[in-house]
């Protein structure tokens, strides 16, 4: 029972998370090749934070621990600024390193900056 309990409470950690990467604001769809969760767009996806950090404490089991786990990473991911806010501020910073040239192009301190935030952008490369 617990492993069924646990499945169920996975299946929604992942609609939350899905319902959270799109960004109904910025985004007119859902990404390439991706569903958009049933919860997308929903004002009160906020209001889970709470109720996955409780299950992110969660552990003694094998079962909990995964899907405490699961929950820990969503938390984790939603700290974290949007794909389109990444996308958008790498776009930036590439348009300003592309417009500086000569002994200048070592001074752009909005690199370091970008650099130093160790946001992860590997995902809006692709």
């Amino acid at each position: 029972q617990l492993e069924s309990t646990s499945r169920i409470v996975m299946t929604i950690i992942d609609a939350i998370g899905d319902g959270m990467k799109v960004d109904v604001a910025t985004s007119a769809s859902s990404p390439v090749g991706r569903r958009v969760s049933v919860v997308a767009g929903s004002r009160s996806l906020i209001e889970t934070i709470p109720c996955l950090s409780d299950i992110g404490s969660m552990g003694g089991n094998i079962h909990y621990v995964a899907a405490a786990l699961k929950a820990r990473k969503l938390l984790l991911q939603e700290s974290l600024p949007s794909i389109e806010q990444r996308k958008a501020r790498a776009l930036d910073l590439a348009r300003k390193i592309a417009s500086v040239t000569g002994p200048r192009a070592g001074e752009l301190k909005d690199v370091q900056e970008f650099i130093d935030e160790n946001v992860p952008i590997a995902d809006i490369l692709f």
